[in-house]
């Protein structure tokens, strides 16, 4: 709550859960096999409550649990036969909670490796593409400008005698391919 994080660790299903923020109280509805060992663990950081304030109810009857404590959590330790209980966890009355920096999941670049490597492959085949749709664009314009000019006036003779040009255009290119030759 706030700015803490409860971790909650059990053996059973848990059917329902709920955290009441304002009066420090969890309250699950747990189930497991009849007869079969259940347990929880809760772990509470230190400075959201004092060890005496923890309360454990099994069926709203006061239950014994273990607990322990390291630098940083309290570790609160459930034990019961299993069947379906309600199970309340209290922390004491509502004070102001010192702050605490909240644990956060932060991934490092190293994480996102894979991740930016899958997009640059993607941007060089991109590229590549590109690349390669140039030069075939290139290579299809080449077949003219790379035709000597003696052998352009051959071609276009050879296109009006087969009929495949006007006098007029016929006589229009002559005329610019003299221009370009210099004469």
């Amino acid at each position: 709550w706030d700015d803490y994080i409860v971790t909650i660790k059990s053996s059973s299903l848990v059917l329902e859960g709920e955290f009441d923020k304002d009066n420090r109280k969890l309250t699950m509805k747990i189930a497991g096999s009849d007869g079969t060992q259940g347990e929880i663990d809760i772990e509470i950081p230190v400075g959201c409550c004092e060890p005496e304030d923890i309360e454990i109810m099994l069926d709203e009857e006061p239950f014994d649990y273990e607990l322990t404590q390291d630098s940083t959590h309290y570790n609160v330790h459930i034990e019961y036969t299993h069947s379906i209980h309600e199970l309340t966890a209290s922390f004491g009355q509502s004070t102001e909670i010192p702050d605490q920096p909240v644990e956060t999941d932060e991934k490092g670049l190293l994480d996102d490796l894979p991740f930016i490597g899958l997009i640059i492959a993607i941007i060089v085949i991109i590229l590549l593409l590109i690349l390669i749709t140039r030069n075939n664009n290139g290579k299809d314009n080449m077949g003219v400008q790379e035709l000597p000019p003696e052998k352009l006036v051959v071609l276009l003779e050879q296109k009006h005698t087969d009929g495949e040009m006007t006098d007029e255009t016929y006589e229009d290119i002559k005329s610019l391919l003299e221009k370009y030759n210099g004469g």
